[in-house]
């Protein structure tokens, strides 16, 4: 099977494609790590989240007790004379705090507290936010994929490129909500044992970081660097090829020329020439040896002719 002209070509530049291939690895290698401190990291941004766990609760919660004891309350004695009225006790009505969960949740990550993080903190830089979300799914859980449980627990979360930065934002959103709800109450003078408290559960700690892998920016460099170095192989062979060519066309060219000047019938077999057989001259024969041959006979016509016409004049003179 003849090999395709492109695998020759690459053939007759491997040490091309081999200088190639290292500087299309060590491309790659720099395009995807760098070297910070003394240690090799991935240049691929990495975004870190941290986030802290708040409880919605009341002053008296009753997650810590079996039941709610009974209240009573002593209804005043009628005065003599008048009549008895009677007393109407209206009792408490508890609020559903996982019903008010998600509102306060939009609440937190707000750009009211948003802006009191920036001015606590000297601003956000790219990538830097601050997420409120209402947990849904048990503490092992992410909320990445919710769940389907309705809790009276929000989580305050900060994301950054960088881990420490994710905890601070984070720490300083949660405080900056807490003092919001305090600030909310004491103007609004909403009595002290029926106010929101915020309990936090845990403080933040950032993730390992989220972001593209590593590799991938490695393959595509280290790719891309060596298909320019095939490309570069296939056009120099390409190149010398043509250059092959350009000089093998006069040599080929004067052949033929002094195979047409050197070509003469008198060479050719007397069985392929289409002469006549006193013209026929043996293979090698020069250009002389025809030349005589041509004049004997010539010589040999005009004898004929003469015996012809002496026999006519024979015949003549006998008639006569």
């Amino acid at each position: 099977m003849e090999q395709p002209t492109y695998v020759r070509r690459l053939l007759n530049q491997k040490v091309l494609l081999i200088i190639g291939f290292v500087v299309a690895v060590v491309a790659g290698l720099l395009a995807g790590f760098t070297i910070v401190d003394g240690e090799v990291q991935p240049r691929a941004a990495r975004v870190y989240t941290a986030s802290s766990t708040i409880l919605l609760s009341s002053p008296q919660p009753d997650y810590f007790q079996v039941e709610i004891p009974e209240t009573t309350q002593a209804l005043p004695q009628p005065v003599e004379g008048e009549v008895q009225q009677e007393l109407i006790v209206n009792p408490a009505t508890p609020i559903n705090l996982s019903d008010s969960a998600i509102i306060l949740a939009y609440m937190a990550s707000s750009d009211l507290i948003a802006d009191a993080v920036a001015a606590e903190i000297g601003g956000f830089a790219d990538g830097e936010s601050v997420v409120a979300v209402q947990r849904t799914t048990p503490p092992t859980g992410t909320e990445r994929f919710p769940g389907r449980l309705s809790l009276p627990i929000i989580e305050i979360a900060g994301t950054a490129n960088s881990a420490e930065r994710a905890e601070l934002i984070a720490a300083t959103a949660t405080a900056a909500f807490a003092a919001y709800v305090e600030q909310q109450q004491t103007e609004w003078g909403v009595a002290e044992d029926i106010r929101l408290v915020l309990d936090q559960l845990n403080a933040p700690v950032a993730d390992s970081g989220e972001g593209s892998n590593p590799v991938i920016p490695v393959i595509v460099v280290a790719f891309g660097v060596f298909l320019l170095f095939i490309a570069l192989a296939l056009i120099i062979e390409a190149i010398r090829d043509r250059r092959r060519v350009r000089r093998s066309a006069p040599d080929q060219q004067d052949d033929s020329d002094s195979t047409d000047s050197t070509t003469d019938p008198s060479t050719v077999p007397w069985e392929s020439a289409d002469v006549p057989e006193h013209d026929r001259v043996p293979v090698g024969a020069g250009p002389r040896r025809r030349s005589a041959r041509r004049a004997v006979a010539s010589e040999a016509d005009a004898a004929g002719a003469a015996e012809l016409v002496s026999s006519a004049e024979d015949a003549t003179s006998t008639r006569s």
